[in-house]
């Protein structure tokens, strides 16, 4: 251990004795090994360590290091995190640092004496005897944010920067039998500044713990690129070999390509520890997205005829070049349809385990996304082993955020300068054989500055075959892209256009002085691809006008694409008492400040389960289009490297959303970036005003994936001709209803059903087919909802924003209702009762009620609101045994006005609990849209609603009312159910999330004020 404690608070210093960076591969010390794959030289240290917790390192025990027994010490799991395992505490932060880093410019770097989180880990292990002749080296695939490391309890080195290996050799300290490794891991250091990424604060070990050897000479790097010809058959093939020898007498390196047949690319003598070598490679298959083709190149070292050491990787021929401002991959434009993504397990944290990994991957590749911003960090290797083989483009991105004092630092201070450098260059020298990897980028929100400058020049003499982005450049000098965060539609599309994005007004003015990267003249970037790093910010329930962005994507050559911001909620999984799991967010921990729920942004639960933003994602991310054109389909193929002969084009046909005819198209082969058209067979061409008719087109995988299995659905879509909901039918005579008139109350009696109405408020209060209510609540208006994150905006940073929140304005307006006045008439054997409604902000409300001799009612409410409103609908509260939905309407999963293409309109049936969805923060959730008809039943009877307007309904049911919704601060707060809501709405605001935690929905998407809005639905009991 070095008891120097100013290591850790001097940013000059970056590592003792760690090596430097290279490839990763295993090392195979015989020909049958090598052929076989099998390999002795890797131990895996993973698993049950000795442990114990320090409040500071200054009181960390090195006699531990050597020879002290380490019975009685607390055991830890690595990998892992130590605050998910009982030591210190979490903190959220999503751009600020916690309170134990001092920020004050003058300050830094200085951290806590008295509160640094330290653990010593320590682990016994057996050296095997073939390791001692050999070279040996152990390595720390990811520990935070400072490694101390012995053997034997002699110091071997220290490391910072946490995200890429910290190795070491340590030949010199190991006996053959048991051996001692003992590692100190600090919470907090100089590295901690340039690590303030958007996540939680955690430390400890937390990726593998490797053994390995290395013959005396042997391969220490290697580096692989290529240069297509102009019709990308035929590639140049470079190859680097570094050789690490004691002496290079006799030496020979033999290097082999490998799919089909294998090519020997060189076989000669060496001399120098350095080889260069080229070869023409004819007929590649390249590497893609589309057509991940993955090569191996095999290396082996031999020395006197005799085989010293053979290694090997996988290589995808892929080049990545920028013409004329377009992004090419394999000379053809390519979009980026991609996500951020952080390594995050709601157990483990950041020691996330394969088969969750792999399970992500699964996912994306299964919704149509095609690549990863490893936001903010590299990751661990087999992320990129992963998109090597699932064919996912990916970004890879130093760990460097200063988010919290980017103002000031790095810049151009020197003193950070080799930790840019060195987190830059490891990064590119651990990776850069992936084909997967296509963009450097520099970090993440960490200002800008000269030493940005020489970081690039840095990496770049590592790997010039790859562009680099950096978000932060105002200068538009280091990034070889145009990139920014969260732009609108309107600011994508001027960039689309290649217009001059300078400030006009003066908030544009101040824009500009807060983010001045979105400011640049044609000149600046006319000649760069144009990305949105990060854009629809998934925060809860979000995602709202994503297909708008897509199409931007689409239509113009020079926007390259983005990056959702983000994957997965990094919540964090514990048990109550009965055991089961629940989710917690910032200041579930007693922290002294957080961000509170905005580390929940994912597509995905963290417990992987699907959030419905993800089918929006799917269906606008999908590389093909089908449109409708008179009695054609016109299929259009957006793929830039595989034919439509890869999939199935299944067509049906549904009359008033029930199946009625199925055939699968005959679909030519329709080369990439093209489209062909398509006959509709006969009967699929009939009209039919009586009825909605729908015509499908189910777009299906042909073969099974490495992600699904075949006949996995690509995308679907839909076409359809509704029937005139206006001209709806009227019940037949009955006797008409009778009608009781009181000072207080208003009731109806039609057939078996029994209403009543409050006067005072207008209100539908009782509902009975014998003697007992079936509403537990009044039918109510409801023109707000329970606060999605976007809906809060600020209010997380500045609690009095609540004030100005308009589902607060809205929830007071509603509870100042009052009935101005009552008509009744009788009209056709009908009873229509018209309420004129007093509400502030609304200029006028009234609603009709046509009451039928069978008890059936008619309700229309038209609303002329003063203000935007949040939703025009009405609400009604049953017995929580009214418990199954079925719903003729855009579904399954939930969705909004701007959030519903990934939705099919179709009959969705199933328990109530299937059609809502827990959010990490409880919110608005469950809405459908389109619906024609709903019927919500409990075993006895159905409450049935129908449409009667071409505007349609919008309809959730939920096992909580709204002000439960509302009030809960987790889903685990939500009270045991006790009652079904039912909400009938013409339509609420859309969810939003053109940027994080911003209420600025699009206009199309809102409920504006100054318009006359009809709600009009029918409402009967079934038995």
């Amino acid at each position: 251990m070095n008891t120097n404690v100013a290591n850790h608070l001097n940013p000059r210093l970056i590592q003792i004795y760690k090596q430097t960076p290279h490839f990763e591969a295993v090392s195979y010390p015989t020909p049958e090994a090598f052929g076989q794959g099998v390999s002795s030289s890797l131990i895996d240290l993973n698993g049950e360590w000795a442990f114990k917790f320090y409040p500071n390192p200054e009181n960390v025990h090195s006699g531990l290091f050597s020879s002290d027994p380490l019975e009685g010490l607390d055991t830890i799991e690595v990998p892992g995190v130590m605050e998910l395992q009982g030591y210190g505490k979490p903190y959220y932060l999503a751009m600020s640092y916690p309170p134990q880093v001092d920020v004050k410019k003058a300050s830094i770097p200085s951290v806590s004496t008295s509160d640094n989180p330290t653990g010593l880990y320590l682990r016994d292990f057996d050296i095997p005897s073939h390791f001692m002749d050999q070279r040996v080296f152990i390595r720390f695939n990811g520990a935070k944010s400072l490694l101390d490391v012995s053997i034997n309890g002699q110091f071997v080195g220290l490391s910072k920067g946490s995200m890429t290996p910290h190795e070491f050799e340590i030949t010199p300290y190991i006996h053959e039998g048991i051996n001692r490794v003992g590692a100190m891991v600090v919470k907090y250091s100089d590295a901690t500044y340039l690590e303030d990424q958007d996540m939680w604060f955690l430390s400890g070990i937390y990726r593998d713990v490797e053994l390995f050897c290395e013959p005396r000479n042997y391969i220490q790097d290697a580096f692989a690129f290529c240069e297509f010809e102009a019709d990308a058959k035929a590639a140049d093939l470079q190859l680097s070999v570094e050789i690490e020898a004691e002496e290079m007498t006799s030496m020979r390196l033999k290097a082999s390509l490998v799919k089909d047949k294998t090519i020997i690319l060189f076989d000669q003598e060496i001399n120098d520890r350095g080889v260069s070598i080229t070869r023409r490679i004819e007929d590649v298959e390249g590497w893609t997205a589309e057509t991940p083709n993955l090569y191996e190149i095999r290396l082996e070292l031999y020395q006197d005829k005799q085989f010293i050491q053979g290694k090997k990787f996988n290589y995808g021929f892929r080049q990545t070049e920028i013409v004329d401002g377009i992004f090419l991959i394999n000379k053809k434009p390519i979009k980026l349809k991609g996500v951020n993504r952080h390594d995050f397990h709601p157990v483990k944290g950041w020691a996330i385990d394969k088969a969750t990994r792999e399970l992500d991957i699964r996912i994306m590749k299964s919704h149509n996304i095609n690549a990863i911003r490893t936001s903010h960090y590299p990751n661990d290797r087999h992320l990129y082993e992963l998109c090597d083989r699932y064919g996912l483009y990916v970004i890879d991105e130093a760990d460097l955020e200063t988010h919290g004092v980017r103002t000031f630092l790095p810049k151009d201070d020197p003193r950070w300068l080799d930790a840019m450098i060195d987190r830059g260059v490891r990064m590119v020298k651990r990776d850069r054989n992936h084909a997967c990897i296509v963009m450097w980028s520099l970090g993440n929100e960490a200002g800008f500055g000269t030493n940005f400058i020489a970081m690039k020049k840095a990496m770049k003499e590592a790997d010039a075959t790859r562009p680099f982005h950096y978000e932060g450049d105002p200068t538009l000098k280091v990034s070889d892209v145009k990139s920014m965060m969260y732009p609108d539609p309107k600011l994508l599309k001027r960039y689309g256009e290649k217009e001059d994005i300078l400030p006009r007004t003066p908030m544009d003015y101040v824009m500009k002085g807060m983010l001045s990267k979105f400011y640049h003249a044609k000149k600046d970037y006319e000649n760069l691809p144009v990305m949105a790093c990060e854009y629809a910010h998934c925060m809860g329930n979000s995602l709202g006008n994503l297909k708008e962005h897509v199409d931007l994507f689409d239509a113009y050559p020079n926007l390259l694409g983005g990056f959702i911001w983000d994957f997965v909620d990094q919540a964090i999984e514990k048990k109550d008492r009965h055991g089961h799991p629940i989710y917690l967010y910032g200041g579930d921990f007693d922290e002294e400040k957080t961000n509170g729920p905005f580390c929940a942004n994912g597509l995905i639960a963290a417990d992987r389960t699907l959030h419905p933003a993800i089918s929006e994602v799917k269906k606008v991310y999908a590389n093909l289009a089908v449109t409708k054109d008179d009695d054609n389909l016109v299929i259009r193929n957006k793929n830039v490297f595989v034919t439509t002969d890869e999939y199935r084009f299944i067509l049906r046909k549904f009359v008033d959303g029930r199946l009625d005819i199925e055939t699968e198209l005959i679909v030519p082969t329709i080369p990439p970036l093209s489209q062909a058209s398509v006959n509709l067979p006969d009967d699929y061409r009939k009209k039919d005003t009586e009825h909605d008719i729908l015509l499908e087109v189910d777009v299906l995988e042909k073969f099974d994936r490495l992600w699904c299995v075949k006949d996995h659905e690509v995308t679907f879509f839909q076409f359809e001709e509704r029937k005139d909901r206006s001209r709806h039918i009227v019940p037949s005579s009955y006797q008409a209803p009778d009608v009781i008139d009181t000072a207080t109350n208003l009731e109806i009696i039609a057939g078996k059903m029994r209403y009543v109405f409050d006067k005072a408020h207008g209100l539908l209060e009782f509902c009975s087919d014998n003697e007992e209510n079936l509403f537990e609540y009044p039918l109510d208006y409801n023109f707000s909802r329970a606060d999605i994150d976007n809906d809060r905006m600020l209010e997380m940073w500045a609690p009095i924003l609540r004030h100005f929140n308009l589902n607060r304005r809205w929830d007071y307006n509603v509870s100042m209702l009052r009935a101005k006045k009552f008509d009744v008439v009788l009209e056709n054997h009908d009873v229509l009762v018209t309420i004129r409604h007093k509400l502030p902000d609304v200029s006028a409300m009234i609603t009709t009620y046509r009451f039928y001799g069978n008890g059936t009612v008619d309700i229309k409410l038209e609303l002329t609101p003063k203000k935007e409103i949040m939703r025009v609908g009405m609400n009604l509260t049953l017995s929580n045994l009214f418990d199954t939905v079925t719903f003729y309407g855009k579904g399954p999963q939930e969705n909004y006005r701007d959030r519903n293409t990934g939705a099919k309109v179709g009959i969705h049936s199933g328990k109530l609990f299937d059609f809502i969805h827990h959010y990490m923060r409880p919110c608005e959730n469950g809405n459908h849209t389109e619906v024609r008809h709903l019927s919500v039943k409990s075993k006895a009877k159905s409450f049935v609603f129908e449409a009667l307007s071409n505007d349609l309904l919008n309809t959730s049911v939920w096992p909580y009312t709204q002000s439960e919704l509302d009030g809960a601060r987790h889903i685990h707060d939500l009270p045991t159910p006790r009652v079904t809501t039912v909400n009938i709405d013409l339509g609420q605001r859309g969810v939003g999330g053109d940027s994080p935690m911003n209420g600025g929905v699009l206009k199309e998407y809102r409920m504006k004020k100054n318009v006359t809005y009809t709600l009009h639905y029918r409402m009967h009991i079934e038995k």
